[in-house]
């Protein structure tokens, strides 16, 4: 099983170019954000685009990130792989969170009962479903944490997916793949 892996470790390997598509991504929603806020015309039309491009690298780099483990330790230590998401994610959005709290504070006390309720969400990582099935027409100043909620639930779910794949097709990538691509048919149909 492990010898398997191994051999398919080389077409996983570091690829500095995908840290530029990432950027490219970035910018792509930066520019949407702006262009809905009345700048730059047509260069701002990109954000879904760099949000989803931005979701796929992400796939891709926990994938690998996972599949290395696999190979290295014969099995993925998740609660170690949810820690250290964990210890990478969290800081930076409670620092996000108390600046947008200080924000909304000093200047839009309109935002301050929105923000209140969204502040849970955005904790739980469940934002997306908040806007989804609950969320009226007053929107926050950290709605946009919906994207972050998306990310984390793929961190919980996939990398349980993916152990299960693994047991199934004994570890071998070729196996994988038809799987993997008709779960992501079926969860894009559904």
């Amino acid at each position: 099983m492990t010898s398997t892996l191994q051999r398919d470790r080389s077409r996983l390997a570091y690829q500095p170019a995908l840290d530029g598509l990432r950027a490219v991504a970035v910018l792509a929603v930066l520019l949407y954000h702006h262009h809905h806020g009345g700048g730059w015309g047509r260069l701002g039309r990109g954000g879904f685009l760099g949000v989803d491009v931005f979701f796929v690298l992400s796939g891709y780099l926990i994938t690998t990130i996972l599949l290395r483990a696999q190979t290295d330790a014969g099995t993925v230590d998740l609660g170690r792989f949810w820690t250290r998401r964990a210890r990478r994610l969290i800081p930076a959005l409670l620092t996000m969170l108390l600046f947008a709290v200080i924000v909304a504070h000093a200047s839009v006390p309109d935002l301050q009962g929105a923000l209140r309720g969204d502040l849970l969400y955005a904790i739980f990582y469940v934002e997306n479903w908040h806007i989804a099935l609950w969320h009226g027409p007053e929107l926050s100043t950290i709605t946009h944490t919906w994207s972050l909620s998306v990310e984390e639930q793929f961190y919980i779910v996939w990398p349980i997916v993916l152990i299960g794949l693994a047991g199934l097709t004994r570890s071998r990538l070729r196996r994988m793949l038809p799987i993997v691509v008709v779960l992501a048919i079926g969860s894009a149909l559904w």
